[in-house]
């Protein structure tokens, strides 16, 4: 438990896996294959949503948790889920669901009645995999995204902590890294 709960939150630090829409699918950042004796599935739905760091500045509601024990099957299970969240009213279907089962349910029918094209989940896969390949992809999605952004944030606070002793306010973080809204300190 403790060695995939430090795996997702190394995977949140590096970059937010809210996706927008109110989803977040949440997963180590390097794959193990020993990190857990079965592959599972979990999702969540909180009764409001949350700040997540989805691109679209939007709170997030339902958390699907993802490990698989094969890699493949990782990346398949990660493109099929996006697909259904952002193709179809999976997320509107969840949020209405009256309890955990009906959500489960619901995932079921959605998956044996949406059946994705193979050459589509194939795209996505080798999408999520050039991720991990292409060395200018990180500095052209940090760019986009804001992390470069949120590094020198980090960076602040770290410099401030160590010559202070103490964390830095919110506002003095804005102004550190030349923010002037609290609010974008927030979602970064």
């Amino acid at each position: 438990k403790d060695a995939l709960f430090r795996g997702l939150t190394e995977r949140e630090e590096a970059a937010s896996t809210a996706v927008g829409g109110g989803a977040a699918f949440l997963h180590v950042k390097f794959h193990d294959e020993y990190l857990v004796s079965e592959s599972f599935l979990a999702l969540g739905r909180t009764n409001r949503p949350v700040f997540f760091g989805a691109p679209d500045d939007e709170g997030t509601d339902i958390f699907f948790l993802i490990n698989c024990t094969d890699r493949k099957l990782h990346l398949h299970v990660l493109a099929r889920l996006c697909l259904l969240a952002h193709g179809t009213t999976l997320l509107a279907d969840l949020r209405a669901a009256p309890d955990a089962a009906s959500m489960l349910g619901r995932i079921m029918q959605m998956i044996s009645a949406t059946a994705a094209p193979t050459a589509q989940i194939e795209k996505a896969i080798s999408e999520i995999e050039n991720l991990f390949s292409t060395p200018d992809f990180f500095e052209k999605y940090g760019k986009e995204h804001g992390i470069e952004l949120r590094e020198r944030i980090c960076q602040f606070i770290t410099n401030y902590t160590a010559t202070h002793s103490y964390a830095p306010t919110v506002r003095e973080i804005g102004a550190g890294v030349g923010l002037k809204s609290s609010s974008s300190v927030y979602s970064h």
